[in-house]
């Protein structure tokens, strides 16, 4: 049954993203000061919620989409 174990691969995935994403030396290249705006918010902030968003929206993605098992998924009564 590969469902399951494509699945904890991808969060795995995910984690390492997150990790890269939100390290250090990466946040400091986007903390360019407060004179670095994107539409009038400062880049660093910018790139945080950016990043967050992203994160949140992958991580939905993968935990919502089907494992394949047919197991734990409720019946619809059409």
């Amino acid at each position: 049954m590969p469902g399951p174990k494509i699945k904890s691969e991808k969060i795995g995935a995910l984690f390492i993203f997150g990790v890269l994403a939100f390290s250090p030396p990466l946040l400091d290249v986007f903390d360019g000061g407060a004179e670095t705006m994107v539409a009038g918010i400062p880049l660093l902030y910018f790139y945080l919620f950016l990043a967050w968003g992203a994160f949140v929206l992958l991580m939905l993605l993968i935990i919502s989409a089907p494992d394949g098992s047919g197991g734990d998924h409720p019946a619809t009564d059409d």
